[in-house]
């Protein structure tokens, strides 16, 4: 999926992936978490895993790939399937300290996870942030698996957490532009009450349900902040936190107890937007739950399982990778005269400054309606206000949260990251718990160098003095503080779509409206598609013109590495472009018309001819150097082709076609491991069976010129058994031919011959056993030819095809018909020495035939060959275009000598037609006309071999009126 939000190189396949870096499971030392993942590693039943992922995929194969990452609610595998799409399987850890393994069967976790897929469904709906897109999932614990799950697609990145602790400076400027889109888009996703999405009904509503450990759901922000207060307690049993305070333990405590109450007493002061509707809040936004490539660009946001629509200001809060605790509530000794002394605390707060501006200038791209999240960005008090709430701890009831009591509120209620201390491992740093860059790592109750006190507040460790100690949790808004303290606006000027519910009404499970969409408008959408396709036509060309350049000379110079890798970025430009063209002309909002620019431009085409099939060509033929080029361009190509299946259901059937050709190129180059080989000839033959999955018929529904129409149609309707409908796209066929013929001229050559082998399948009923020409030549069939009534399906399929000969027959001389006289010929010489020509002799144009036959005459010069009982030698380098098309069918079967086709000839070559062939093709006609008239003895045809005529029998000379010639 791509969108604006998310780096175009890293679509369709990260530019920049080294491989999965899940190294936290190794690297845990023995405790209680390395314990519980071990014994759930243990514990699940990965084969019933893999058997409901197979199920997932029409019983596809599979197998779990070695890695293991581990979260601290999670753990999730990779499953790859035989062709070689992969999977990420994400299953519930039991709570830490749990006896038991399968302990995340509770009721709790199977409705968080259903949350977490309604939350995911509603932002991949309404905005262009990219979501993994989940195939199943499965809320129970008590499944054959043995844990609750969810399946999901595979993203080649890492978390930035395994990337690092912190964002790399150089990387920062652009992760603060694009998290910052990101957290803009998603305040479109508005819903009218605060709470969970538990579901989503069949006229598209959704229920909201209520947040774990608080309730709900809330009509209003006042009634949230007042069940959070009421329900919620410090994040540390009362005597850890008398030890942890030390001395300071008399200012602090009352402080912790004071703030509760004091959310609760100015809750209704504390939100501009009391009513809704509210934003969907991520739960735990930041870069540990953003999926990056090596180079920080991002992928996707993962983990939606505490997500919830909530007020406005925790909506409005950093994203964790920027968090700290304000100047107003921070250790005194951290600023000087209000300015940080820090390089660290320095560079966090101008990135706090820069993401501000990221927001702004995010907000009037997409049209936000408003600045409201810069505008509480920017508050200190909102910024307080949260910082307190997180610190409070947690929220009766709930589950520990790494080893510590935590809040079920989401992660947004809770400290920022960690910053890695120096000389600690990744798996410490995750032990230590979320804390601010400068927070130090030291044990509760003792003390530093300088003498001051580390307190510890909700498993978070920070320093506080005598006097910070009282700023800590001191009340944040003062009761003469309102509404229009932070937006310069009076308090209930922001438009509101919903109106509250009353208080007294019970409002779980009430049904809502969906939330509205931002709607695109077709002069938008129109302009989009015009800027697309301009750069697109330009790198078009630019493609075309490389390809020829490198084709045409001789002999074609050696490229070295990087040019190789510079076409390669060229076509994949061109494949990205391509797939921003159809995402915008297929786009929901996009009128009929500018649906069909696809079809109207033949842009399917255009991408496999221009942006693949070339430059494939040119790589195979430089073979072997390009081998490493070859693949990774297949594997591009084919990761773009399969995005476009799933996104652009328009031309399915041509993708799943592009898909199979480009599985058969992977299976054809790969010389050396037979198990890959096998792999990807399955591969391409599942894509070319699934296009004729349902019914053969989808070949004959293929969008083509009249002519072509009208004969494909013809032939669906025999080979279905339609007798009543065959009569129109035969006369149809039959009308248009000669002109058909005239205009394509010697580009007809090769569709004659196609054409001739179909109407020879047709009057054997495609292979049909009970076919009159089938049972005759069936080894112990019937010779006679006369033991069974021919169907009506062979009498429509032999009228059409002597028409269809009536009309090619009577362009005598035209050499573009030559291919459709050979085929024809090899095919009656078969039936010729089978007594079943009875059926057929009648209505053959013999006439004609003799005609065509006499026009050849005159390019012969060695009549002696053609008299000759052995077929004619070769003339040309290689067999006829004909002789490969028409290889294999029963007429051919004793046709071709043994060694006919035992020449290396490259696929491509074997369908391209030289001069000579023509001259050859000629006297096979010839030979083939006095094979028919002396093997039967002048019963159809007749050769004088003094005049070298031919002539037919005495039934068959008939007066023909408006022969043509060419």
């Amino acid at each position: 999926m791509e969108s604006d939000i998310i780096d175009k190189n890293s679509v369709g396949g990260s530019r920049a992936f080294s491989g999965y870096r899940w190294t936290y499971y190794e690297s845990l030392p023995e405790g209680p978490i390395r314990s519980r993942a071990a014994d759930f590693l243990a514990f699940v039943r990965w084969e019933s895993l893999l058997q409901y992922a197979s199920l997932r995929r029409d019983f596809k194969s599979c197998h779990l790939l070695p890695h293991v990452g581990l979260g601290h609610n999670h753990m999730v595998r990779i499953i790859e399937f035989v062709d070689r799409v992969r999977w990420a399987a994400r299953l519930r850890l039991p709570p830490l300290g749990s006896p038991d393994p399968a302990g995340s069967s509770e009721d709790s976790t199977g409705l968080a996870e259903s949350c977490e897929y309604n939350a995911m469904s509603l932002v991949r709906q309404q905005t262009n942030i990219s979501i993994p897109k989940a195939y199943a999932f499965e809320a129970r614990g008590n499944t054959d698996v043995g844990a609750s799950f969810m399946l999901m697609e595979c993203l080649p990145g890492n978390v930035g957490m395994d990337l690092g602790m912190t964002i790399p400076p150089e990387y920062m400027p652009m992760f603060l532009r694009r998290t910052a889109q990101i957290h803009v888009q998603l305040s479109t996703v508005q819903l009218p009450m605060i709470g969970t999405i538990i579901s989503r009904n069949d006229d598209g509503t959704y229920e909201q349900g209520p947040i774990r450990g608080i309730g709900g759901p809330f009509g209003t922000a006042t009634e949230f902040f007042k069940a959070w207060a009421a329900k919620c307690s410090f994040g540390m049993p009362a005597d850890q936190l008398q030890v942890a305070c030390g001395e300071y333990a008399h200012e602090i405590i009352p402080s912790v107890g004071s703030f509760p109450k004091s959310v609760s007493n100015l809750a209704e002061r504390l939100s501009t937007r009391d009513c809704g509707p509210f934003p969907l809040c991520h739960g735990d936004f930041g870069h540990n739950n953003i999926i990056f490539d090596d180079e920080y660009r991002i992928l996707s946001v993962i983990d939606w399982e505490t997500a919830f629509a909530g007020p406005w200001e925790v909506f409005a809060d950093y994203p964790l990778t920027l968090s700290i605790v304000p100047p107003a509530m921070d250790a005194p000794w951290n600023y000087e005269l209000g300015n940080p002394i820090s390089p660290d605390l320095k560079q966090k707060l101008a990135d706090q400054k820069a993401y501000i501006e990221a927001v702004k200038q995010a907000e009037t791209e997409l049209g936000a309606g408003g600045r409201f999240l810069s505008e509480a960005l920017g508050n200190q008090k909102t910024q307080q206000l949260m910082t307190g709430m997180r610190f409070e701890g947690r929220a009766s009831g709930t589950a520990a949260v790494n080893g510590a009591p935590r809040s079920s509120l989401p992660d947004t209620f809770f400290p920022p990251a960690p910053a890695r201390p120096s000389g600690t491992t990744s798996a410490e740093c995750r032990l230590i718990g979320r804390h601010s860059p400068r927070v130090r790592a030291q044990q509760p109750g003792s003390r530093d160098q300088l003498g001051h006190v580390p307190q510890s507040h909700g498993g978070v460790v920070i320093y506080c003095d005598k006097s910070s100690a009282r700023t800590i949790f001191r009340d944040l808004w003062s009761p003469e503080r309102n509404a229009s303290e932070n937006t310069g606006k009076p308090s209930g000027s922001t438009p509101r779509s919903f109106e509250p519910r009353s208080p007294e009404v019970d409002q779980t499970g009430v049904l809502i409206k969906q939330p509205e969409t931002r709607p695109i408008s077709q002069e938008q959408l129109v302009a989009e598609v015009k800027g697309i396709y301009a750069g697109l036509f330009m790198v078009e060309s630019k493609c075309i013109e490389v390809v020829n350049a490198q084709g045409t000379t001789e002999p074609p110079p050696k490229l070295n590495n990087e040019q190789w890798q510079a076409l390669v970025a060229l076509h994949r430009t061109l494949l990205y472009e391509h797939h921003d063209f159809f995402l915008a002309s297929q786009h929901p909002s996009a009128s009929p018309a500018l649906k069909q620019l696809a079809s109207k431009y033949a842009m399917p085409a255009r991408m496999w001819q221009h942006g693949i099939h070339s430059f494939l060509e040119l790589l195979r033929h430089r073979l072997p150097s390009s081998m490493d080029h070859m693949l990774n361009f297949i594997y591009l190509a084919y990761s773009i082709i399969a995005l476009l299946y799933e996104t652009v259901p328009m031309f399915k059937d041509t993708w799943v076609e592009y898909l199979g050709d480009l599985g058969r190129y992977r299976m054809a180059i790969e010389g050396d491991d037979r198990k890959d080989r096998e792999v990807w000839t399955s591969n391409s033959r599942y894509w070319y069976s699934k296009a004729t999955r349902e019914s053969i018929m989808t070949l004959f529904a293929t969008q083509l010129q009249d002519t072509d129409d009208a004969f494909i149609q013809a032939h669906g309707i025999l080979f279905s058994g339609r007798s009543q409908e065959l009569a129109p796209p035969v006369d149809r066929f039959i009308a248009n031919l000669d002109n058909y013929i005239g205009r394509t001229t010697r580009r007809w050559m090769e569709s004659g011959c196609h054409v001739s082998i179909t109407l020879g399948c047709s009057l054997l009923e495609y292979g049909s056993e009970s076919n009159v020409l089938m049972r005759s030549i069936k080894p112990g069939g019937t010779q006679g030819g006369h033991a069974a009534a021919p169907s009506q399906q062979f009498l429509d399929a032999l009228d059409f095809t002597c028409r269809t000969h009536d009309v090619v027959f009577r362009r005598f001389g035209d050499p573009s018909v030559t291919p459709y006289l050979h085929v024809t010929l090899s095919f009656l010489y078969y039936f010729s020495k089978v007594a079943a020509i009875t059926y057929i002799e009648a209505k053959i144009p013999w006439k004609l035939i003799s005609s065509m036959l006499n026009a050849l005459v005159g390019t012969c010069s060695d009549f002696d060959s053609i008299k000759d009982t052995k077929f004619p030698p070769r003339k040309s380098p290689r067999p006829l275009p004909d002789d490969f098309a028409q290889r294999g069918l029963v007429w051919a079967e004793n046709y071709y000598p043994d060694d006919w086709f035992t020449a290396a000839i490259d696929y491509d070559e074997k369908c391209f037609e030289v001069a000579s062939m023509m001259e050859e093709r000629q006297y096979r006609c010839l030979w083939l006309g006095h094979r028919i008239a002396t093997s039967a003895s002048g019963r159809w045809l007749t050769y004088d071999k003094h005049t070298r005529q031919f002539s037919v029998a005495a039934q068959y000379d008939v007066d023909i009126d408006g022969l043509t010639t060419v």
